[in-house]
């Protein structure tokens, strides 16, 4: 991830790690993603995992809308979590 690229290794993952939960839990993929025209429903599956656990750690300040994190507005997060 830290090697200069077009973020094509964070999408990879994604993808990857998202059809592994999803096969896993055999649901229904729901969007989230307000930029979610150019993400996979795969990919959107693992952020979608990543808000969840993030929510489950009580990390309330904090929203994840792409996997790489970068040029993207509405990912955020704060200091305390």
């Amino acid at each position: 991830m830290m090697l200069p690229s077009g973020n094509d290794a964070a999408f990879a993952l994604a993808d990857y790690f998202g059809t592994l939960l999803f096969d896993r839990k055999q649901v229904a993929v729901v969007p989230t993603c307000p930029n979610s025209q150019f993400i996979n429903m795969t990919a959107k599956y693992f952020l979608k995992e990543m808000n969840f656990n993030a929510q489950k750690l009580g990390m309330t300040n904090t929203y994840y809308d792409s996997p790489h994190g970068l040029m993207n507005k509405s990912n955020y997060s704060s200091a305390e979590d």
